[in-house]
């Protein structure tokens, strides 16, 4: 969601505070740019499965030396914390721009996932997203504002750009792409509303 490039696994003895014990073994691993959190959990679930083998491995051969989380920290640096999503932390706000909301989305994806709602003068129908593409380039439509064809594209304007929608999920309704979704559903007058 932060538009983090590495990320890892890590093994390390519990101790009385949450998260905080000493490390023994940890890997680095790339976020791909298109990868979403669920692409990436179940890569690192099987680099994490290895890491933990080995570990226990280690420890029963003596091989092991836990070391502090402290001293893997760069001066000045402190630990991140990954909090716990609640659902206000889904919504998009489109007044970002279109790297950070494709960040967001992919980050959310496949679950909880981010979400939005269409709206129109008569009704309000939200959505998740599972799948996007950030547009980086100058425009002058509003905040919000739903470009679409009809047929094969939805886009939403933001600061600096578009997030080309390419699967969503209507509130109640399975998940389509958006060539399925424009088959039943004429956006053409709904918009985005903007936090």
């Amino acid at each position: 969601m932060n538009g983090e490039t590495i990320t890892g696994v890590t093994t390390f003895f519990i101790d009385e505070k949450i998260d905080t014990g000493n490390i023994l073994l940890s890997e680095e691993v790339r976020i791909m740019p298109s990868e979403n959190a669920g692409d990436l959990h179940d890569r690192l679930m099987i680099l994490g499965a290895r890491l933990i083998i080995k570990s226990i491995t280690d420890i029963a051969e003596n091989k092991i030396k836990p070391v502090s989380q402290t001293v893997l920290l760069k001066s000045g640096e402190s630990p991140r914390l990954a909090p716990k999503i609640h659902p206000e932390d889904c919504i998009i706000d489109w007044n970002n721009d279109p790297v950070q909301i494709y960040n967001h989305i992919r980050g959310l994806a496949p679950y909880p996932c981010a979400r939005s709602v269409f709206k129109n003068e008569l009704s309000t129908h939200s959505y998740k997203i599972f799948e996007s593409l950030p547009e980086v380039k100058n425009h002058s439509f509003m905040h919000g504002q739903v470009i679409s064809d009809g047929k094969n594209i939805i886009k939403v304007a933001c600061r600096g750009g578009f997030i080309n929608i390419s699967s969503l999920q209507l509130e109640g309704k399975k998940r389509m792409s958006t060539v399925e979704f424009l088959r039943g559903f004429r956006i053409s007058d709904y918009s985005v509303p903007v936090n």
